[in-house]
């Protein structure tokens, strides 16, 4: 992928490890009550949400949507950002907030549903379903409110699962 294609963490201006680990070895963080330290959880859930999520997920559509140009390897920029998000997917599931909130619930059937995508287009049916009827379960069990403003991916996941039985059929 060109360098220029690419967002870094450093161009968005995120701090790097050494200094998140700084800031959590401070004292003062430390000092904070039970209420104020779930408020930070939160706002820490979100800053890697709009940061590093987003980043990532941007960087690894990008490789799957790029056209293979060694014939003898046909999938393999799918392959490389199918990877990127299952890795995305278990930094989800690794969130230690002690509870699943609709954010990350959210943000779980979009890596779900890209999946399913992704293993639609390397041929992989059955495994593409079954991601995508993950994510169906998940943007179902999300409120109204919400799954009206990502209802394109709700939409899109029915259709892929359509296509994937089409598919199979053959």
């Amino acid at each position: 992928m060109p360098e220029e294609d690419k967002f870094t963490e450093e161009s968005l201006g995120v701090p790097s490890k050494a200094e998140l680990k700084e800031r959590l070895s401070s004292e003062n963080v430390w000092q904070c009550t039970s209420e104020d330290s779930k408020g930070e959880k939160e706002e820490e859930f979100q800053a890697w949400l709009y940061t590093h999520f987003q980043m990532t997920l941007e960087n690894a559509l990008r490789l799957i949507n790029r056209e293979d140009v060694d014939e003898s390897r046909p999938f393999e920029f799918k392959y490389e950002g199918r990877a990127m998000i299952k890795q995305l997917l278990d930094e989800l599931q690794n969130q230690n907030d002690g509870k699943d909130s609709s954010a990350k619930e959210l943000a779980k059937a979009i890596c779900l549903k890209y999946l399913g995508v992704t293993y639609m287009d390397c041929e992989e049916l059955a495994d593409s379903q079954e991601l995508l009827s993950q994510a169906l379960k998940i943007f179902d069990n999300l409120a109204l409110e919400l799954k009206l403003r990502y209802l394109n991916d709700v939409v899109d996941c029915y259709n892929t699962i359509g296509i994937v039985h089409c598919n199979r059929g053959a």
